[in-house]
């Protein structure tokens, strides 16, 4: 039994997605395989369409003072990161801002305004740019604004590891909390779709070129490309012993976290680094692979890159037996935020004791069993690989 001051415990979630800043309405949707939702918000005007945050108003939660220039990015981890420590019922006011801490995980925040700036630079001259935009230049701007608001002074990191960001801004905020850098650490994924990260995934070949409706099947050699989405999801974690002095409500465990790298792009290489990946995390939580009830995928709906993973699962797991669920056919491919999207599915799954219906299951749907172990998965194009394992409290 690990001592209480190295457990790393979950006591908030927070959400803006397709659904708004409506947590029940988004696990819902995940539960039962539903994208109506999401598929009816999409712009029948844009190609490609992508899965955008509807029904958010910024300012009903972060009041109207200072969001002139806020990006959607930083506006959405803004609003995410409040609703989770209102949840975990954390007052700002009265929290020790010197042992609050925020890491945030983004690859894509910045994007828009470094290329406009390299835009008005060269066609008009750098006399010509924003200040007031200068701060949106770079990807730490959502976690810099969020800092401010929250008055964090512990550490402020930004993660932008392609795939794997949201699992190993979890994984560093685990090592922080376990070294007693801060007490509670807010960690929050986020990112936003506009022109220019559209630009960037068809010049990466990531986006259906025709066929846009088979776009995000995931493990599915059919599918186009990505669906692109955007949203955020933030979590507030602390060390068990904090969480049980205060009486906080304690909705799961990170128990372990790892991180490989595949340097050849070989997809047998890849699928065993995939495999290593895994099989250290399991390690780590002195678990087996059999102990697994559940593995909440990162699969994407890129056919080269979502046959490397399931290669690697079929391998080391019976899925007969072990559910496996990717939820980006519902959500999108939110980039930065996917790790936080899916520890929020594993959280509810744990909580609710209940497998999505979509999951890969023996044919069957919505199996209600008594989930203690959750595994997340994440792999890039680029060889990054990371793992995660998620556990009821016990």
């Amino acid at each position: 039994m690990k001592n209480s001051e190295n457990r790393i415990v979950v006591t908030g979630v927070g959400t803006v997605s397709a659904y708004g800043t409506d947590d029940k309405a988004l696990w819902k949707a995940i539960r039962d395989g539903d994208s109506s939702l999401c598929h009816k918000n999409l712009n029948q005007l844009e190609s490609p369409q992508a899965v955008r945050v509807n029904n958010f108003r910024a300012s009903e939660l972060l009041g109207k003072k200072g969001l002139r220039f806020m990006h959607p990015s930083s506006l959405f981890l803004s609003a995410a990161s409040i609703l989770a420590l209102r949840d975990a019922s954390i007052d700002v006011g009265t929290i020790d801002a010197d042992k609050l801490g925020i890491v945030v995980s983004t690859n894509f925040a910045g994007f828009k305004m470094s290329a406009q700036y390299d835009q008005t630079t060269i066609t008009e001259g750098p006399r010509y740019v924003s200040p007031m935009e200068s701060p949106n230049t770079i990807a730490n701007s959502p976690a810099s604004y969020l800092a401010i608001r929250i008055q964090s002074r512990a550490f402020n990191t930004t993660i932008s590891s392609g795939s794997c960001a949201g699992l190993d801004a979890l994984g560093y905020a685990m090592s922080m909390l376990k070294n007693k850098k801060a007490d509670t650490v807010v960690v929050g994924g986020t990112e936003e779709w506009n022109d220019e990260i559209n630009w960037y995934y068809k010049k990466a070949g990531l986006l259906p070129k025709k066929h846009f409706e088979q776009a995000g099947k995931i493990f599915d050699l059919q599918s186009s490309g990505v669906l692109p989405g955007e949203g955020s999801v933030a979590v507030v974690l602390e060390r068990l012993d904090v969480a049980l002095k205060r009486g906080a409500n304690i909705m799961g465990e990170l128990d372990s976290w790892n991180s490989c790298f595949a340097s050849s792009a070989n997809k047998d290489t890849r699928i065993r680094g995939f495999i290593r990946c895994m099989d250290n995390v399991i390690q780590k939580s002195n678990i087996t692979k059999e102990n697994v009830d559940f593995i909440v995928s990162g699969a994407n709906g890129l056919p080269e890159q979502d046959e490397i993973e399931l290669a690697a699962l079929n391998k080391m797991f019976d899925y007969n037996q072990t559910p496996i669920f990717g939820l980006k056919r519902i959500i999108g491919e939110t980039s930065g935020a996917n790790g936080l999207f899916q520890l929020f599915t594993s959280l509810h799954a744990i909580q609710n004791g209940v497998i999505p219906s979509s999951a890969i299951y023996n044919n069957s749907h919505n199996q209600r069993k008594n989930i203690d172990n959750v595994l997340l998965t994440a792999n890039d194009i680029f060889g990054g690989i990371s793992s995660m394992i998620v556990k009821k409290l016990i």
